[in-house]
């Protein structure tokens, strides 16, 4: 019944993300017409873009439209900079991340539980199921679920797919609690990703 309830909530408050990831898919387009140069949250970064601010939801405030560290290392370079890049970018593997970043929390967490079939802090990119649940200083449950599913397998690498529904809160480390942190809300699906055991 609790998961049903989360479940219930995630969708019945936060509906409006699915919403705004499929208009983004159109609106992304047009924002990326419009680039302005601005200097990254992390000076160990690279200056990167923006779209103008009417386009907010669907912009990226850490890393703007041109991508991480790992997104840009990933690709020759420069690469990052074309439109398509830019487009996967912001539209599918960081889709409406200022609106996501908004729904989040910025609170004390002073409990973390982890629950299923992955036994780790940190169970984003692993093959199968967890439940991560965190408890702030004021009583609020935010929940995680997360699904790695193994595709196929070959010369030792997995290709599968992963689903992250609630907030992202596995960098949330309980030998440390209770601290401050800071995590995002999101609903991501990611097909044919490399997994880990």
């Amino acid at each position: 019944m609790k998961h049903l309830r989360n479940i219930f909530k995630i969708f019945f408050r936060y509906f409006f993300c699915i919403f705004l990831t499929v208009l983004g898919w159109f609106m992304v387009p047009i924002g990326l017409l419009f680039p302005r140069e601005f200097e990254p949250w992390n000076k160990n970064s690279q200056p990167s873009h923006r779209m103008l601010k009417i386009f907010w939801p669907w912009d990226n405030y850490k890393d703007g439209i041109d991508g991480d560290v790992n997104w840009r290392r990933k690709r020759k370079e420069g690469e990052y900079k074309k439109f398509y890049c830019r487009y996967l970018w912001t539209a599918f593997r960081n889709p409406i991340s200022n609106f996501k970043h908004w729904l989040g929390v910025d609170d004390v967490v002073v409990e973390k539980h982890i629950y299923g079939t992955i036994k780790r802090p940190k169970v984003w990119g692993h093959v199968g199921r967890a439940y991560v649940e965190v408890r702030t200083q004021n009583g609020k449950i935010y929940p995680m679920y997360y699904i790695g599913l193994k595709l196929w397998e070959k010369n030792g690498q997995i290709k599968g797919t992963r689903l992250l529904l609630g907030w992202k809160n596995f960098n949330v480390s309980p030998d440390e609690l209770p601290k401050r942190y800071k995590y995002t809300f999101t609903i991501n699906l990611q097909p044919f990703r490399t997994l880990n055991r």
